[in-house]
């Protein structure tokens, strides 16, 4: 068994080799989770429905997800709804179907590397939508040049074959994400911005709130 610096060290360095691996990995959520997440952190699904908390998920999708079990980096199994699912990339066909609410979506855009380097944290990683029974699902770095990149990292999806699920290819983090890993907020209108600085600023947290167009749809 590596010791957790050589550990430290295996990951960063498969991350690195992995030249397609985005530096920032994104966390969807909606405007009311906002709160919550910056006196919580982001938590798996198991423990934000023990607070207050709205999901942007269809019902019929999360009762199929809470069923799914996966294997994670540590070799311990768990249910889907016991992770945190982050997207490559915040363009996604989840966003595509509420971009008519994205005024009141927000992302959390988290870095990668220091994320991952935790050796504290155990992942997985799926090459689609962890709720597909086509997906397949990964538990070690070693498996990063098994998803299909061109797709995730590619400016759209739509005219690729299976590039729907693919594009919703997902990295799932146990047991929980707290907030010293991300990086800065993401929305996409002002009104939004200014009311999460509010929010941080009487919670003295200085992680920056940035409007960025390019990570939602027109």
């Amino acid at each position: 068994m590596l010791s957790k610096e050589n550990l430290l060290n295996w990951r960063k360095n498969k991350l690195n080799q992995c030249k397609e691996f985005p530096k920032y990995l994104f966390y969807m959520s909606k405007k009311k989770n906002f709160k919550s997440i910056i006196e919580n952190g982001i938590l798996p699904q198991n423990k934000a429905n023990k607070i207050a908390y709205e999901s942007f998920a269809d019902n019929e999708v999360q009762k199929l997800r809470s069923s799914i079990s996966l294997r994670v980096s540590g070799d311990q199994k768990y249910k889907l709804h016991d992770l945190v699912p982050l997207y490559f990339t915040a363009l996604t066909p989840t966003l595509s179907r509420i971009r008519e609410d994205q005024n009141n979506i927000f992302f959390c855009k988290i870095s990668s590397i220091k994320l991952i380097t935790d050796v504290n944290k155990d992942f997985a990683f799926t090459d689609g939508n962890a709720a597909s029974l086509d997906t397949i699902k990964y538990y070690s770095l070693n498996s990063l040049n098994k998803l299909n990149w061109k797709i995730i990292n590619s400016d759209s999806w739509h005219d690729k074959p299976d590039g729907k699920r693919i594009r919703n290819s997902e990295f799932l983090i146990y047991p929980s994400i707290e907030i010293k890993y991300i990086s800065e907020f993401v929305v996409n209108n002002n009104d939004l911005k200014n009311i999460f600085e509010i929010e941080l600023n009487n919670k003295s947290i200085k992680i920056p709130v940035k409007v960025d167009k390019f990570c939602f749809f027109n």
